[in-house]
């Protein structure tokens, strides 16, 4: 997968790798368009942070998500881009991927729907959940509260 130019921004593990290429299949495979890694800044101040997956369906609705794996944690920008891709118009992308989309370089982004893709302990199985049942801050591991983690 392309990888943005920011180490902050993106860390990468097997296991890591493993469950954003096994969900973006299963999103190809359900219909919609996608890509992995796509550079977004806020538009304010440039802050950058980097989705894992971006899919388009067909209908229209657009994703983000973020595949949090082992004891991944939040890095310092993803809690102030993120709540910003679900408001929209308020982050863009110098990234060329998102042509694929439809949306020209540096344009303001519509509304986003924002997903965290994680795994649980002990099964291993790959769970989705809304990034507003999602602790979201800086630092912080995911199952740090997360309603859906034990």
């Amino acid at each position: 997968f392309p990888s943005p130019n920011s180490a902050d921004e993106i860390s990468s593990s097997p296991e890591h790798d493993y469950v954003q290429a096994l969900t973006m299949l299963g999103l190809a495979k359900a219909g919609a368009r996608v890509a992995a890694n796509v550079r977004v800044r806020k538009v304010s101040d440039g802050l950058l942070s980097v989705p894992d997956i971006i899919a388009v369906w067909p209908d229209g609705r657009r994703w983000a998500i973020e595949v949090k794996t082992g004891d991944a944690k939040w890095t310092k920008n993803q809690p102030e881009v993120y709540p910003l891709m679900e408001k929209g118009y308020e982050v863009y992308s110098d990234d060329d991927q998102l042509q694929r989309f439809g949306f020209r370089k540096g344009e303001r982004l519509p509304p986003f729907e924002v997903y965290v893709a994680y795994t649980e302990t002990p099964d291993g199985q790959v769970r989705v959940t809304p990034l507003s049942e999602a602790p979201l801050a800086p630092g912080k591991r995911l199952d740090d509260g997360h309603k859906g983690l034990k």
